[in-house]
């Protein structure tokens, strides 16, 4: 961020050699949410750069200002544009405007019941203002039509950690962020906030290979398109918690034995050690 707009520029370059999928910058902060990163210039620079390696380019947002600033700049994918602080909802013009340029939104829905649980135990901490106010966010944007993406913020966690957990209620409710769980249960909060069924569908299939540039390889059921298929046992247009009810999967070509998956954690980057009962 000290750098010149050129030294940006040659930075950038630098980047989309590396064998990387896309770019994604903070448009705004991630420890300090409320302070603007990069100037509109340098943005137009990033996103300049990618699309000349013939990348998408996404950022990150906290605010309406950063929100709008990244609109402007001509980026294709906004990450979690439903934060914006603890009380501060988006501006209605600048959610308008995502709708109308279609610019893709990846979303972190929570439902009401975590909230609810988050609310209960954890009500003085930062985080539960941070998520009424994305709540209120995610509503207006889906009543604008903004095209939204499911995302989780989630990665992969430390078994050995995983057993330690505190089984408080604001934790363990409705997981957002847990892989596959959360995913689960973004679309259950999608459903409360009103979003009609069928886009809930597009926004884990065709949305997000639209979004990325890839709806011509997946994304849809068409002749010609990668076919790893989910078979649900019940219908997910009458009920999102029906995503759940998992018949079959078929990845590749190949049915997938669901029976003989494991149900334990096999990553670890701690050595457990074996103690004695004296120790």
């Amino acid at each position: 961020m000290w750098a010149t707009p050129e030294q940006v520029r040659e930075a950038i370059q630098g980047y989309v050699k590396l064998d990387v999928d896309f770019l994604k910058y903070g448009a705004s902060g991630h420890a300090q949410m409320q302070f603007i990163q990069f100037s509109p210039r340098v943005q137009h620079i990033i996103i300049e750069e990618g699309h000349r390696a013939g990348m998408t380019v996404q950022a990150h947002t906290t605010s309406t200002e950063s929100l709008d600033m990244a609109i402007e700049a001509g980026l294709d994918i906004i990450t979690h544009c439903g934060v914006s602080g603890a009380g501060t909802p988006l501006a209605d013009d600048v959610i308008q405007k995502m709708a109308d340029r279609k610019v893709p939104c990846s979303v972190l829905p929570v439902t009401q019941r975590r909230l609810d649980a988050m609310l209960e135990e954890y009500s003085e901490q930062m985080v539960v203002g941070f998520m009424k106010t994305m709540k209120e966010n995610h509503k207006k944007m889906i009543e604008a039509g903004v095209t939204m993406l499911v995302s989780t913020d989630a990665g992969i966690r430390n078994p050995v950690l995983a057993s330690e957990r505190t089984g408080a209620a604001g934790i363990e409710t409705d997981s957002r962020v847990t892989l596959g769980e959360g995913h689960f249960n973004a679309l259950v909060a999608l459903q409360e906030m009103g979003m009609a069924p069928m886009e809930i569908l597009k926004s884990v299939t065709s949305h997000s290979a639209r979004a990325y540039k890839m709806d011509s390889e997946f994304g849809s059921l068409e002749v010609g398109k990668a076919g790893d298929l989910v078979i649900l046992d019940e219908d997910p247009l009458a009920d999102a918690a029906n995503y759940r009810t998992i018949n079959t999967v078929i990845k590749d070509g190949n049915h997938i034995d669901i029976d003989a998956l494991p149900l334990a954690p096999l990553i670890s980057s701690m050595t457990v050690k074996q103690t004695s009962e004296k120790e």
